[in-house]
Formats: structure tokens, C-alpha cells, sequence
């Protein structure tokens, strides 16, 4: 079932979570205010790339956030994007509800194992983050003790240790773009990702999913044009035809980048297709003109964008908001739910949860589902 089906459906259904209680919790989710769904070209600026350990605000819900650096995403945003989203989330929420507690982790185990001493120490309620599935899985073997939930931004989910993968859905993306692939008449695939571990999720999604529509895939490393043979990008650019796609799974300067070293035949359009991370827009990409990608139904990105760049002086990602709102629903729910705010019964219900990111869903196997439109580089 889509996400936009079971929201629809959960209106004349009988929920565990009161209607009122639901339709305040989306006003809640909303609190930098409406925002335009408008293109907004950022500015080429850079924040700090590394994360920290802090505590931001003074509010009684304790919320943990295990931060990474990320040089390399499908925003090309900066590294420590998500640190900094929690960082805004936590001091301009309405009435100061949340402490945030952040801690900082590359995936080590050492690293994971001191972040959940101390989020337990501090008596967190529930943790954010992180990205790596096993260091998520990881933590909240060690948080269940305590029975504290992790909304993770990684792929693995078992609510049965209190494991929610909150992040991107990549499987569901990927099925989204080979729909539009098949729609748009497309026979051959070329995956272009780089040498990273978001990449390459997100290239074998869609990779396994082109193949099972019976595209013919072809999947190309990239870290540089430098490092890119002559004799590949002779074949791509050879290759270029109206049945023939490149398809990026990395972010859009790279992507820029690449489509700067081929060749096309005279006459001949590529056809460009991008990945959610490009839901942030980016100015000078001519080359991007006309490419299209998925991003998230009813995404209010604009104004999120503006605040983040403005108290940050720096890009964000895609993750960094569903971050954002991750944080704005830890502080929304005990206010509504009382103690069961972040109980199974509640994080799952039908309705789901708003924000910046759009309407998500947790599936009865802790995931979150969210329904994906197609749009163009303007």
C-alpha cells in the first residue's frame, strides 16, 4: 500500500492515537511555518565538516543524536549536515521542549558503544541516527536494555528492539524512478555512483530493481573525470541515444562534472536522472537543465533551506532534514502521548507524521514509507 493510500484510508478508520491528537501532532511538525515548494538556488558555502559533541537547549525531553560525517552525499551538502539540523531544530522550537544530546560516531564499534553510555547516563527518551545500518543495529541492542527506541537513518529496522529505520527508503525510490524510466521508454541504464557507502545503497537498489523491470544496467564508478579511462567515456557518449539513460547516485555537482567529459552524437539529448539528494537545489548546474528526479510528496524544503543556510552559512542534505524533523517529532509527541510518546503503538500509527520532509509512515516492520513524485531541474 502507497503511503498516500494508507493516509487516505486512516481517515475513516478507528486509530490507536486520537484524530485530534494526530491532526495537532502535524501542526506541531510545522512549526518553522509554511514554505514554498518553489525552486531556490543556494549559495556554493561551506560548514563545518566535522561533528561535535554538545547539548543544545534546556527542555525536560532528552533526545540523543549520534552524528557522522558525511564528505561525500547525494546533496553534495556539507559533511556535518545533520549535526547542524539538529542543532537548529532544538533551539527554535516552539516553547524550548528538547535537550538535544549529541554525540559523534564514524561507525567503530568503540565509538558506538561510548555514544550509548552516554546517552543513557543523560537519560535520553529516544536516539537519533546513525546512517550505518550495523552500527544502528549495534545501538539499539545496547539502548533496548533501557528501553529507549532509535529512529535510525539507516536501512535496517526491528521494532522488536525498538530499531525504527527513519531515514531514506532507497528500495522505494528506486522502484519510483524505474516506473518513470519504463514510462518514459528507456531500454538502457548506465548507474553512475562513487566510491561511498550512500552511493552504493542506493546504486544496488537501483540497480536490482532496472534489472527485475528488464532494463539492461551498466553501472560506472566515478570519483573524478581525471580518473575516468578515455576509453569509458568514449562508450557512454557512444552510447547516448532517446532509449538511454544516465542515472546519478551521486550528488548534482559531481553529476555536473561528469556530463562535462562526454560526447554525445550531434543532435542528441541525454537523458539525466538524479536522486532524491537533488530535492536541494543548486545554482550554476547548467548542464542538470532538464533532468528529472524523485523527491518526496508534499516536501516543504524552501524555507527550511533558507534558515539552515542563513544560521549555518552552509548546505544542507536531504538527510540532514529528515533529521530536522526527526527531532521536531521527539519534542511534538510527549507533549500529546504522554508516556507511550514513543512506544510502538504510537511511532506506528496509520496517520503518520509532517514535516519539512513531507508525510512518512512507520510500516509494521519499522520503516518508513514515504510516496515519491517526479520532478525536473528548472
Amino acid at each position: 500500500m502507497t503511503l498516500l493510500n494508507a493516509f487516505n484510508r486512516s481517515r475513516h478508520t478507528a486509530l490507536l492515537l486520537p484524530k485530534l491528537l494526530v491532526s495537532t501532532l502535524f501542526l506541531s511538525l510545522l512549526l518553522l511555518g509554511s514554505c514554498s515548494n518553489g525552486t531556490v538556488f543556494t549559495q556554493d558555502i561551506k560548514g563545518s565538516d566535522q561533528p561535535s559533541d554538545e547539548t543544545v537547549g534546556a527542555g525536560s525531553v532528552l533526545v540523543g543524536l549520534l552524528a557522522y560525517s558525511a564528505p561525500i552525499n547525494l546533496s553534495d551538502g556539507s559533511a556535518n549536515a545533520v549535526q547542524l539540523a539538529g542543532r537548529l531544530a532544538a533551539e527554535q522550537l516552539s516553547g524550548g521542549p528538547v535537550t538535544l544530546v549529541v554525540r559523534h560516531s564514524q561507525g567503530d564499534a568503540a565509538s558506538v558503544q561510548k555514544a550509548a553510555t552516554d546517552f543513557i547516563t543523560a537519560g535520553v527518551d529516544v536516539v537519533i541516527g546513525p546512517q550505518s545500518g550495523a552500527s544502528a543495529v549495534e545501538l539499539a541492542k545496547f539502548l533496548s536494555l533501557q528501553e529507549i527506541p532509535v529512529l535510525s537513518l539507516a536501512q535496517a529496522a526491528n521494532p522488536q528492539i525498538g530499531l525504527y529505520a527513519a531515514g531514506m527508503n532507497y528500495r522505494e525510490e528506486a522502484i519510483a524512478t524505474v516506473a518513470e524510466m519504463l514510462r518514459r521508454g528507456y531500454k538502457t541504464i548506465y548507474i553512475i555512483e562513487a566510491a561511498a557507502s550512500v552511493s552504493q545503497v542506493y546504486s544496488r537498489q537501483l540497480n536490482e530493481q532496472a534489472k527485475r523491470a528488464g532494463l539492461t544496467v551498466k553501472t560506472i564508478v566515478f570519483t573524478s573525470n581525471s580518473a575516468l579511462p578515455q576509453t569509458v567515456i568514449a562508450a557512454i557518449s557512444a552510447d547516448i541515444s532517446p532509449t538511454t539513460a544516465i542515472a546519478f547516485a551521486i550528488g548534482p555537482k559531481r553529476a555536473n562534472d561528469f556530463l562535462a567529459i562526454l560526447t554525445p552524437p550531434a543532435n542528441t539529448t541525454i537523458n539525466v536522472v538524479g536522486n532524491s539528494g537533488w530535492s536541494i537545489p543548486r545554482s550554476g548546474l547548467d548542464r542538470l537543465r532538464g533532468a528529472w528526479f524523485p523527491t518526496f510528496s508534499g516536501q516543504q524544503l524552501a524555507s527550511f533551506i533558507q534558515k539552515f543556510q542563513k544560521s549555518f552559512k552552509a548546505v544542507p542534505t536531504l538527510e540532514s532534514i529528515i533529521v530536522y524533523d526527526l527531532v521536531v517529532l521527539s519534542g511534538a509527541l510527549p507533549q500529546l502521548a504522554g508516556d507511550a510518546a514513543f512506544t510502538p503503538e504510537v511511532l506506528k500509527n496509520e496517520q503518520g507524521f509532517s514535516g519539512q520532509s513531507g508525510t512518512f509512515v512507520f510500516t509494521p516492520l519499522g520503516r518508513a514509507s514515504r510516496e515519491f513524485i517526479i520532478t525536473t531541474v528548472n
